[in-house]
């Protein structure tokens, strides 16, 4: 009788949602949100989710180079390094 054996991620180049997660040292959270933005593709089979090494390899060519400044949203700044208000806009702070 042949046994055949299931293809291993190594063997198809596809990681598992929890093997990504290692892979990115992002949290389950940041990878909900970078796969529902559209930055990070994925493929469905069945039920699971599984990343292409191809695609993870284009989404760190995509990153700024390590050690580069954050650039964070759009938005001027104030001396203190935190986002101006947009004049006329109520900040509600609770402290």
């Amino acid at each position: 009788m042949l046994t055949i054996t299931p293809p291993t991620p190594q063997r198809v180049g596809l990681l598992t949602a929890a093997e990504t997660r290692e892979y990115l040292c992002v949290s389950t959270r940041q990878l909900q949100r970078l796969i529902a933005s559209g930055e990070l593709p994925c493929r469905r089979m069945g039920r699971r989710l599984r990343f292409s090494l191809d695609d993870l390899q284009k989404y760190f060519q995509r990153l700024p180079p390590a050690g580069a400044p954050w650039r964070g949203p759009a938005g001027e700044r104030d001396q203190t390094g935190r986002f101006a208000q947009p004049a006329g806009k109520a900040v509600r702070r609770d402290t």
